[in-house]
């Protein structure tokens, strides 16, 4: 009995140990199911999400796209549209379905002429290079023309190279860009009159003076007729008082010239001259002390002369008020100088010409608006404020800079800075006050 016991025992140990052996074999893959299940989901999940940020994406993208203020269309390398938004219908007036499949010149979006730049344009994108801003003429559906502003971007869109294009609409801003000059040129002129205005008394006075000389030397032709040693020396004094006044006339019309001068090579010294020449005899009759130098061997410049003396002559004036505001009749410091000299920054020649007086100076809390058009400091009726505004507006666009230092009821000195040789100027914003203006030295020079 014992032993049937002992068999049944391990009979039934045997058995259930083959049982949870079966029930491991069993219980293991399921549990692998589960874990794949639960990996599935997530990632059917993570899918989903992804499929629905990007739906959103898109449609961010096509919202943008299509209201973007902008025309912004597509283009294969070939120059025909595939896409374009609302922007691009307004600005071209052809519909979306119009525009696609052609391109600018079955449109006759283009002249020919710049039909051969968008050309060149489609040849740049298809080198992998983005081009603009670069400016044409639209003609519309109706025949209206537009100004444009294109910027190109070689893209890659499903496997395709195409141009990405972005059209701004800047009629309106050339518009008012040739209004803004327009105004200038009629400152500058008003600015000139106002010169002239100032100068008729001095040149009056500076012509005077030579017929005078004329009228007496053909009195004594008159009196001597038959004096050949006297006609010959009267003669020559009768000339050369007229050259005089032939090149006072001569500046007098070339300041008063109107229209826009041609830039060509000028010397800083003509320059001077002809505007000194001026005003010498107003200076010299207020007893202003001036002194000049401004080297003939200086070098060329690409102006309009024309311009550049008419800032040099608002200038010279500011100072003669200055002086005559501080000193009342003769005094030692009752001085203005005028010097030229060349200097370099960042490798490129440059050319500086100073104006400098000892006048009441200009208060720090108006200094940053004396270039501001209208802005004066002068008595009603002495001034319009467009002097400065419009001398600023000149040497800006000869790409150079006009600059001041002051100190008020000691000095001030406007440096007018020119690139020699059309080498031209950045607008850069960190300037320099290059060889800085030393007033004690400058001044006790031309008392010497």
């Amino acid at each position: 009995m014992n032993e049937e016991s002992k068999l049944e025992s391990r009979i039934s140990s045997q058995i259930a140990e083959h049982k949870r052996s079966l029930d491991r074999l069993v219980v293991k893959p399921g549990a692998d199911l589960r874990e794949i299940s639960r990996k599935l989901t997530r990632e059917v999940n993570q899918r989903r999400r992804t499929e629905k940020r990007l739906r959103e994406s898109e449609k961010r993208f096509r919202t943008l796209f299509a209201c973007a203020p902008d025309a912004i269309y597509l283009a294969n390398l070939d120059g025909y549209f595939i896409d374009g938004n609302l922007a691009a219908e307004k600005l071209t007036g052809y519909d979306r379905n119009e525009l696609i499949g052609k391109n600018f010149v079955e449109l006759n979006l283009l002249s020919p002429e710049d039909a051969d730049r968008a050309a060149a344009i489609l040849t740049r994108n298809k080198n992998g290079s983005p081009t603009g801003p670069d400016e044409f003429s639209l003609t519309r559906k109706n025949g209206s023309i537009v100004v444009v502003e294109i910027r190109t971007h070689p893209v890659r869109i499903l496997g395709k190279d195409v141009t990405l294009g972005i059209a701004r609409d800047i009629t309106e801003r050339k518009r008012l860009d040739e209004e803004r000059k327009t105004l200038e040129v009629n400152f500058r002129h008003q600015q000139k009159l106002e010169s002239l205005g100032l100068l008729a008394g001095g040149v009056a006075h500076e012509i005077n003076n030579p017929i005078n000389g004329i009228m007496n030397y053909a009195q004594l032709l008159a009196d001597n007729p038959a004096d050949a040693a006297s006609t010959a020396e009267y003669a020559g004094e009768i000339l050369c008082e007229s050259e005089r006044v032939i090149a006072i006339v001569r500046n007098l019309l070339a300041f008063a010239r109107q229209g826009k001068s041609e830039l060509c090579p000028c010397r800083m010294s003509d320059m001077v001259e002809g505007t000194v020449g001026l005003i010498r005899s107003i200076l010299r009759n207020e007893q202003i002390l001036l002194h000049v130098d401004v080297p003939e061997d200086l070098p060329l410049i690409i102006c309009r002369c024309q311009q550049i003396r008419q800032v040099l002559m608002n200038l010279l004036m500011n100072a003669r008020d200055a002086l005559n505001a501080k000193f009342n009749g003769s005094h030692p410091e009752k001085t203005l100088i005028l010097h030229a000299y060349t200097f370099e920054h960042d490798g490129r020649p440059w050319l500086r010409t100073s104006i400098a007086d000892q006048g009441t100076g200009i208060p720090e809390d108006i200094r940053e608006r004396i270039f501001d058009p209208f802005f004066t400091n002068k008595e009603q009726g002495k001034g319009t404020g467009l002097g400065l505004s419009t001398s600023h507006g000149i040497v800006r666009d000869h790409r150079g800079f006009l600059t001041v230092e002051s100190e008020p009821g000691e000095y001030t000195c406007f440096h007018l800075d020119l690139p020699i040789e059309g080498g031209g100027g950045e607008m850069f914003s960190d300037w320099p006050d290059h060889k800085e203006f030393d007033h004690d030295s400058c001044f006790e020079w031309c008392r010497l």
